[in-house]
């Protein structure tokens, strides 16, 4: 599976090298996974929102996965809406902050998104990719903890443990590999 982590807010590289160190943990687990990742910064660029997207779409990624934090919503609904439209056939996953705070307002807000990510997602979104590959469903809301309970929000506390992710020297040489 192809999957585009896209990172679209300008964080500010005043202070230098700023890499996305939450994508990077994803992208780390996917890799050790077997899928094919590529991660899509906005300060790599320096991009705007459209440039981004461009990007993003020549990849032909099967999942696009992207962070929300309540104060870059703006950014974000507009990166989704491009890449929502010329990106049909791939599944949207939205995670972070917000969304882990307010997922159901994330599904409402974010009209064509399939899956919230709750927490950390090392593990859920592993998960997510296999189940999608095996041409599966995946209902992990833990109904009785989560804040969102119609199957498309996957809180990583039903995941915990499922998966196992290897820590080692190679997984750090990778990460170091994209911030270079």
């Amino acid at each position: 599976m192809k999957v585009a982590l896209v990172y679209p807010h300008l964080k500010g590289n005043w202070l230098g090298c700023y890499p996305p160190l939450s994508l990077l943990y994803l992208a780390t687990s996917l890799k050790m996974a077997g899928q094919e990742i590529k991660i899509f910064d906005r300060d790599w660029g320096p991009f705007t929102v459209q440039q981004l997207a461009f990007q993003v779409i020549q990849f032909k990624p099967d999942l696009i996965g992207l962070p929300s934090l309540s104060t870059t919503l703006p950014e974000l609904f507009l990166l989704f809406s491009i890449l929502r439209k010329q990106c049909t056939k791939a599944t949207f996953v939205i995670g972070g902050h917000h969304a882990s705070a307010m997922p159901d307002r994330v599904l409402e807000e974010f009209s064509g998104c399939e899956y919230v990510l709750i927490g950390e997602a090392e593990e859920s979104l592993v998960k997510l990719c296999n189940v999608l590959e095996e041409g599966g469903s995946i209902d992990y809301s833990c109904s009785q903890d989560s804040d969102c309970d119609n199957g498309r929000c996957i809180d990583n506390r039903c995941v915990k443990g499922e998966i196992e992710i290897e820590n080692n020297i190679d997984i750090i040489a990778w990460i170091i590999s994209f911030i270079k």
